[in-house]
């Protein structure tokens, strides 16, 4: 009887484990989509309170390390220069167990951009710690 209750009780916490990972896994989800809403939605406010405290920015005419407000400020200058009419997602991958990249195509009424920013978890929170846009040659 000793071996059964042993048993059943690692079956249990093994049950418990799977349906924590899912819950996780969930809400790891859940925030990448939160953030790439925000792209769509243009809101650079909103999005810039996923800003780590500075930002790797590569744009078309901006290279460099900013401090969030900074990059907040770069980034609805480009948006007001170019308003998204359509925005893709291309790529979302995990570069390591809190680390993923995501790439957009991100399209304006007179030119298309790719979307390149990278996001780490720093326990519950997520963070933008690179962004880098790039306008296709095709325009």
């Amino acid at each position: 009887m000793h071996l059964n209750l042993n048993f059943i009780g690692r079956y249990i916490l093994l049950i418990i484990f799977c349906l924590f990972l899912k819950i996780s896994s969930y809400s790891q989800s859940d925030e990448l989509n939160n953030i790439k809403q925000l792209w769509e939605k243009s809101s650079i406010m909103k999005l810039s309170q996923h800003f780590d405290k500075s930002i790797q920015l590569i744009l078309p005419q901006v290279n460099g390390k900013f401090s969030d407000r900074q990059a907040t400020v770069i980034l609805k200058d480009f948006i007001k220069a170019n308003p998204v009419s359509i925005l893709k997602e291309l790529k979302t991958e995990a570069v390591s167990g809190k680390r993923w990249f995501c790439i957009l195509e991100y399209r304006s009424d007179n030119s298309t951009f790719k979307i390149l920013y990278q996001i780490r978890q720093i326990e519950q929170k997520y963070y933008i710690t690179e962004i880098q846009i790039k306008k296709n040659n095709d325009d």
